[in-house]
């Protein structure tokens, strides 16, 4: 899970990692602790104090073969509390990731197959009083992301990888008739990138993707929506 964001205060990240490996398989365990400065968030939020949020993540992986590896991962994120001028203002469920994955590896190709759930917690809001109360039902919906990344060295200087990818967001636990109901939605795209090391230091990189998503109603919008896009990006990249 990301958590660096552009446009906010001063942050600090520190982080412990520590990995171990034997003949056939490895393990590696992550703490992380962003402490996340105040700004103002708006003309109408100044002084908005963002919670910290602390951060585990853990990776098992085993070789069955030269070829095969599948791996175990897990991941957890506990939020602070966000404050507008001094008084507590919101605070985000916890966060919890699992997922397996599955690698297959040739000498001049490889594939990665990985599924992932994420599973987020009740959420914390200011009600009249100026007080938190936890929300009756759960607003999140479960999310399910399944990704197949595919990469072929076409030479020593050129390599081709493509990249499929689908999320499914389960609709929240309101009923349909209340106004905190959202609806799931659903995600597909594939990608084609084209990557050239054209000098010892010196690397470029072309990317063509096209998706398609199908979102429910939700606080935007109360009729169903499909959007489609294409997105086409490139990249130069020098060493030092």
């Amino acid at each position: 899970m990301s958590i660096a964001r552009y446009g906010e205060g001063f942050n600090i990240n520190p982080t412990i990692t520590i990995a171990k490996d034997g003949e056939r398989w490895g393990a590696g365990i992550g703490i992380g602790y962003l402490w996340r400065g105040e700004y103002d968030f708006s003309d109408t939020t100044p002084d908005f104090d963002p919670g910290d949020i602390y951060n585990v993540t853990a990776e098992i992986l085993y070789a069955f073969s030269e070829s095969w590896q599948g791996r175990v991962l897990g991941e957890m994120a506990w939020y602070g509390i966000d404050s507008v001028e001094g008084r507590d203002y919101y605070q985000e469920g916890d966060f919890f990731l699992a997922g397996i994955g599955l690698n297959y590896v040739q000498d001049r190709w490889d594939a990665a197959f990985t599924l992932k759930g994420i599973y987020r917690g009740k959420c914390d809001f200011q009600e009249g009083n100026q007080r938190l109360a936890t929300e009756e039902r759960s607003g999140f919906g479960d999310e399910y992301l399944a990704d197949l990344v595919v990469r072929v060295q076409l030479n020593p200087e050129t390599k081709l990888s493509s990249r499929l990818y689908y999320l499914a967001v389960l609709e929240n636990d309101y009923p349909g008739d209340d106004p905190l109901f959202i609806d799931g939605k659903q995600k597909v795209s594939l990608r084609f990138s084209l990557e050239r090391q054209l000098a010892d230091d010196f690397s470029g990189r072309i990317g063509l993707e096209g998706y398609r998503m199908d979102e429910g109603r939700n606080w935007y919008h109360d009729d169903d929506r499909e959007y489609r896009g294409m997105v086409v990006d490139c990249s130069l990249t020098k060493t030092f």
